[in-house]
């Protein structure tokens, strides 16, 4: 009797360490949401270790990762940024593959969409790259946020929606390259909102100084 539930014991020793996890992950899948073409997204993916060994992750096309091959420690935590990049309107599910060399290896869903239509909060930069852009919904330049846009970049409103700037909006417009606001055939857009105290950067010189630069105490419309 002793000597079987010793062999038991051993046998569940051995299945435990058959089964082990050399490694866990913070999620399953990952996603991104909608991203404007030519902007990006970035989201964390923790990796938690049980071993000491190597790592290697196979990224698929339009994400990057902060690193690619790196080494852990037991017990040790990494953070690794995956960012999403889409160069045109696109839908993607892609299998982002961590593999742990001579042990295992886990799949992480990667969940995103490109879209070249704005609405509701804006910031960052409008690439002429990309233009033009479909406005769907009034557009807002948030509090602390500042909204770039590109010479040549054409903004074309399906209704009749506003811009509202409560934060910063600057234009780097040329005679050659005309930044745009139009109205749809059958719409015209509802104009350029600035809300009191902040700033419409509409021009910038060869020395990258401002020119054109409101600092409004009430709102206007342009």
């Amino acid at each position: 009797m002793i000597r079987k539930s010793f062999y038991v014991f051993l046998y569940s020793i051995l299945l435990t360490s058959l089964n082990a996890q050399y490694f866990t992950l913070s999620d399953e899948s990952l996603d991104f949401g909608s991203v404007l073409v030519g902007g990006s997204y970035t989201l964390d993916l923790a990796i938690f270790s049980q071993a000491d060994q190597t790592f290697v992750l196979t990224v698929p096309n339009y994400f990057t990762a902060s690193e690619i091959e790196f080494d852990m420690a037991v017990g040790e935590q990494k953070i690794i940024q995956i960012t999403f990049t889409p160069p045109t309107a696109i839908d993607i599910s892609s299998p982002l593959q961590i593999e742990s060399i001579n042990n295992t290896t886990e799949i992480v869903t990667l969940i995103g969409s490109g879209l070249n239509e704005l609405s509701g909060s804006i910031s960052g930069v409008l690439s002429q790259e990309f233009s033009p852009y479909d406005v769907s919904n009034v557009l807002i330049i948030e509090e602390g946020s500042t909204l770039f846009i590109e010479p040549g970049v054409e903004l074309r409103f399906n209704g009749r929606y506003p811009l509202i700037v409560e934060g910063n909006l600057i234009a780097h417009g040329t005679p050659e390259q005309l930044i745009k606001f139009i109205g749809s055939d059958i719409h015209t857009w509802k104009g350029l909102y600035v809300e009191p105290n902040y700033s419409v950067g509409l021009k910038e010189d060869e020395n990258g100084e401002r020119e054109g630069t409101f600092n409004l105490g009430l709102s206007y419309r342009f």
